[in-house]
């Protein structure tokens, strides 16, 4: 195990200032909204109320309160042989809900300013749901005591609203007394994780230590070599701090840990022996040489963690894949649905520059199509599933080219340590076309 330490990065005033990092934190959005059930104990939701308040003060951002009444199910009394069943209407379920979430957070809230919202529906379902409508920085929800089913009911919870979050999941547990001053953020270097360092600098007292923990599974290690993945790792870490840097406040300091070993048991083990006030993790992603984080290992977290759990989800796409080229100078996208707004990135980034196109086929080999041209576009037909690389003649002439590019595969771009573009990479059928931009 080896540790590095950085301070956060001053600015031209000589300081970076919690307000100013708050500002510049990608992961700051919307109103916080804490998700609260009329039914649950007041010991729980306590921590979670103040937790909620303390961070709409820390962001600047409207406090929203939200409880869900799950509609009565319908059974077939008449059929049972049980006579009519005379339900609760919907308008007595949300008054008699809100009166209780207002008894709850009377007390904790009674000097906050915060909206309640009372919707009908499946509780996650409509947690997720709503703050999609607020773009909301981050749902706040509460942990259970520290019982085995206590912590179980409220880890299935937790995972239900995560799974399909728009934003970060706070789960906070019953110690919770102020903004943490502890705080291990666990990194494959994949979006989701690095959003959950994001967010959990939104979360850190201007006095708090970040642990950046990442952890090689053992076979890995037996695979590419100790040596090399810790190089690798040490090299990742070194961009994620820089890109940590303009929103670490000056009096949080963030260090480094490379680990081996099983990820979930190491997390925990780490976060115990630190003695951590925060746990924060991503909920899926590609990582340096695997997927560390997906949503099992995030909810295993949620669930096993002796202190409160920060989860979050993978940004929107565009800036995943920023976060992507910027840590490990290449991202390859998959999913059809999002070629289109990636081509469209990278045209309108590099149109007029020139580029050299290849062709490469296992059948013929690799073939210099184009050399010279300038970029004028690139698009996606999503109803005939084609890639389009049109191209401009050097000036002089008129003459121009356009690839059209079928079976589409997958879509990869790299960039220059500069964070230029560097080659577009179009996997499809028995080859691919490689878009190297030369300019």
């Amino acid at each position: 195990m080896t540790t590095t330490s950085v301070a956060g990065r001053p600015d031209a005033s000589g300081e970076t200032s919690s307000s100013l990092a708050v500002q510049r934190n990608p992961a700051r959005r919307g109103p916080v909204l804490l998700a609260v059930d009329s039914t649950s104990p007041q010991n729980t939701v306590t921590p979670a109320a103040r937790a909620a308040h303390a961070l709409s003060q820390r962001l600047n951002v409207p406090l929203r309160v939200v409880t869900v009444v799950e509609p009565w199910p319908y059974y077939a009394g008449a059929a049972a042989g049980l006579g009519p069943i005379v339900l609760p209407a919907d308008g007595e379920l949300r008054q008699a809900s809100e009166q209780g979430v207002r008894r709850l957070l009377k007390d904790v809230l009674s000097d906050a300013a915060w909206t309640l919202d009372v919707r009908m529906g499946r509780p996650a379902n409509e947690i997720r749901d709503f703050a999609l409508e607020l773009d909301a920085t981050i749902i706040v929800t509460a942990a259970a005591p520290h019982t085995l089913l206590g912590r179980a009911v409220a880890g299935v919870r937790a995972a239900q609203v995560l799974r399909g979050a728009p934003c970060p999941v706070l789960s906070v547990d019953s110690t919770f007394r102020g903004l943490p001053r502890r705080l291990l953020a666990a990194v494959d270097f994949s979006p989701a994780s690095v959003r959950a360092a994001q967010a959990a600098l939104l979360l850190a007292a201007d006095d708090a230590r970040m642990t950046l923990v990442h952890t090689v599974p053992d076979a890995v290690f037996g695979h590419v070599g100790a040596d090399v993945a810790m190089k690798e790792t040490q090299a990742l870490f070194a961009r994620l701090r820089e890109q940590l840097a303009p929103i670490t406040p000056a009096g949080v300091l963030l260090e480094t840990r490379e680990l081996q070993g099983e990820v979930v048991q190491q997390v925990l083990d780490c976060a115990d022996s630190l003695g951590v006030d925060l746990v924060a993790v991503g909920t899926h992603g590609p990582g340096l040489v695997q997927r560390m984080f997906l949503g099992s290992t995030a909810a295993s977290v949620v669930h096993l963690a002796r202190c409160s759990v920060l989860a979050s989800p993978a940004p929107r796409f565009s800036e995943a894949i920023d976060m992507q080229l910027h840590l490990q100078g290449t991202a390859m996208v998959t999913r059809p649905d999002e070629w289109s707004e990636l081509l469209d990135a990278v045209s309108r980034r590099n149109i007029g520059r020139r580029v050299t196109m290849e062709v490469d086929d296992r059948d013929i080999g690799a073939q210099i199509e184009a050399s010279g041209y300038s970029l004028r576009g690139i698009t996606f037909d999503a109803h005939d599933r084609r890639v389009a690389v049109m191209l401009e003649a050097p000036q002089g002439t008129n003459a121009h080219l356009t690839r059209s590019i079928a079976d589409v595969d997958s879509i990869g771009i790299t960039t220059n340590p500069d964070g230029t573009d560097r080659a577009l990479v179009i996997k499809h059928g028995r080859g691919q076309t490689l878009l190297f931009l030369t300019d």
